[in-house]
């Protein structure tokens, strides 16, 4: 003790210096260390308290603690897995910081009412079921787990606002009695979604008992089929996928896309429809003389997806849209695979047909995009239309003699061509082109290894020709972008040593120049320096671009495809 009682205590310590000196056993050395131990606990409190984040009230940290549910902010419903384990880790390692941050965590009910069911005996969900009080419930159940999933949330489908199923295998929801109408007791339920990675089945489609939720906003199903009789008034949002809507071993006729029609006439407020029906290969269809006389009319509809399979598909899709009337500014999206290589609807029609406002104003369309078929064009038998308000997009399967009848495009300012495996004839496009008076922009995408259309453009926009079509033309974008569309073929590199040829787009320029219409603005993607200087000397402004695989951004012909199909494409 000697040698400890001689070391200098600061001024704060000598009254427990003093007391020291008075002990001469280990216990009582020990009740005071222990006294020094927790008081040092307590001045670490006292100085943690003072710091401005500890100082927040308990409200302010459970609004942060908010962004600690990836569940609440994913954006993409694939992103469940990986999102409902950051979201434990994340919450629990807050719990563990301190015991404020811990009795927020667990005090503060809409952190814990976005609950992915992992297996009918998950504790984390069965935690978060107690912990979210008495707040409405998002459940998610991925992958499924049978009848047994729904026994945790059972007694609290009364708090369910939405339900996300997804699996590669539902055949055992189909008779789990929760999913009929007797058994459904979830009146603040507003989303559903239950979806099945199959691509169709053979037989009839379940019925999921959706008929006593009048709350229901959104409906997204995928091999499941709505009830007989369904009236939801507040639906703003219709998808359903893989539908067999008759019997696929009758030979019909099957109602085809009608037989959702009455669902329609109840829904005044619905936004965005999507519907697919899939396995009708030979089955005609038939009309409906009662809504065709009485079309349904959606004035809030600001997406329309069609997608339909089979020798008829034609008919389905156009009976359908004859017994509907939408805003021009509503979207459109039509995907028909027959067995024809030509599609029988004409573009008038898709321009036209279904228009709540036909009569008063004709439609105005500034940008024409062309995609002409191949393999990566929906497996290459596929008759893709896309309608935004001032945009068409198309495959080039409806023919390019319907342009001539299509007044419509008069307006065309734009026009761009993606090119596959298919080229457009030269009389074609000397057709497309007269149908286009007011063009003054063209981009052609396609391979430059071996740039045919180009040279057919060539010909018809100026040279070996007695007139000049589209005499407005003032600026010309030729791209690199293979016909296969697969990002293996597309250059590794910016500095990959492809080179393209821009001599035909020189030769065109110097034509037109010579007429009296010249071209303001050239783009040729990696164009060959010999042939930008050549440009250079009858154009403005001329700019040579570079992408390749990775590119930032990606290409903006995949991102066409891609938006042409993604709304009526099964999850995967």
């Amino acid at each position: 003790m000697a040698l400890v009682t001689n070391i200098e205590f600061p001024a704060l310590a000598k009254n427990l210096s003093n007391s020291l000196l008075d002990l001469h056993n280990n216990t009582d050395l020990n009740h005071v260390e222990g006294d020094i131990v927790l008081a040092g606990c307590h001045i670490r409190t006292l100085k943690n308290a003072e710091q401005q984040v500890n100082r927040l009230a308990a409200e302010v940290l459970a609004q942060i603690f908010l962004y600690l549910d990836a569940l609440q902010l994913m954006e993409d419903a694939s992103d469940i897995l990986n999102a409902s384990g950051e979201k434990t880790k994340a919450l629990y390692a807050a719990a563990h910081a301190c015991r404020q941050w811990r009795h927020v965590v667990f005090s503060t009910p809409n952190l814990w009412n976005h609950i992915h069911i992992r297996h009918p005996s998950d504790p984390v969900a069965a935690r978060s079921l107690i912990f979210s009080g008495n707040l409405p419930l998002t459940l998610y159940l991925v992958g499924y787990h049978g009848n047994d999933a729904f026994k945790p949330v059972k007694e609290h489908f009364h708090r369910l606002e939405h339900l996300h199923i997804c699996s590669d295998d539902l055949e055992e929801l189909d008779d789990n009695p929760l999913l009929s109408t007797t058994q459904w007791d979830a009146p603040l339920l507003k989303r559903i979604e239950i979806i099945e990675y199959k691509y169709y089945r053979n037989d009839f489609l379940p019925v999921i008992g959706l008929s006593s939720m009048r709350s229901l906003e959104r409906v997204k199903l995928s091999t499941y089929a709505l009830p007989q009789g369904l009236q939801i008034a507040n639906l703003r949002s219709l998808v359903l996928l893989n539908q067999n809507a008759d019997d696929q071993n009758s030979p019909g006729p099957h109602k085809g896309f009608n037989e959702f029609l009455p669902v329609l006439a109840s829904s005044p407020l619905l936004e965005e429809l999507a519907l697919t029906l899939s396995g009708t290969q030979y089955g005609r269809f038939s009309e409906s003389p009662e809504f065709a006389q009485n079309p349904v009319h959606l004035p809030h509809l600001q997406s329309l997806a069609l997608r339909c399979t089979g020798t008829f598909a034609d008919d389905a899709t156009l009976f359908f849209l004859a017994c509907i009337r939408i805003f021009d500014t509503a979207s459109r999206y039509v995907l028909v695979n027959t067995m024809d290589f030509e599609w029988s609807i004409s573009l008038d029609r898709l321009l036209s047909i279904g228009r709540l406002d036909f009569a008063s104003t004709p439609r105005t369309t500034r940008k024409l995009r062309l995609i002409t078929p191949g393999h990566a064009v929906n497996g290459g038998r596929g008759h893709c239309f896309m309608l935004t308000p001032d945009t068409v997009t198309y495959t080039s399967n409806i023919g390019f003699t319907d342009l001539s009848e299509t007044s419509a495009l008069g307006s065309v300012e734009e026009f761009s061509l993606i090119t596959h495996e298919h080229h457009p004839p030269i009389e074609d496009l000397q057709v497309l082109f007269n149908a286009l008076p007011a063009l003054r922009r063209i981009s052609v995408s396609e391979d430059m290894r071996d740039p045919v259309m180009v040279h057919r453009l060539g010909h018809v926009l100026g040279m070996n020709t007695v007139g000049t079509s589209s005499p407005l033309l003032e600026a010309i974008e030729v791209l690199h972008y293979p016909a296969s569309g697969d990002p293996n073929d597309f250059p590794k590199s910016e500095d990959d040593a492809l080179a393209v040829d821009g001599s035909m787009v020189a030769l065109l320029c110097e034509e037109r120049m010579t007429k009296g219409y010249p071209i303001g603005k050239v783009t040729i993607e990696r164009c060959r320096e010999e042939h930008v200087g050549w440009l250079k000397e009858t154009v403005k402004e001329v700019s040579s671009t570079k992408r390749w695989k990775g590119y930032p951004g990606g290409y903006d012909e995949q991102s066409v495809l891609r938006e042409m199909t993604e709304r009526t494409r099964n999850p995967t």
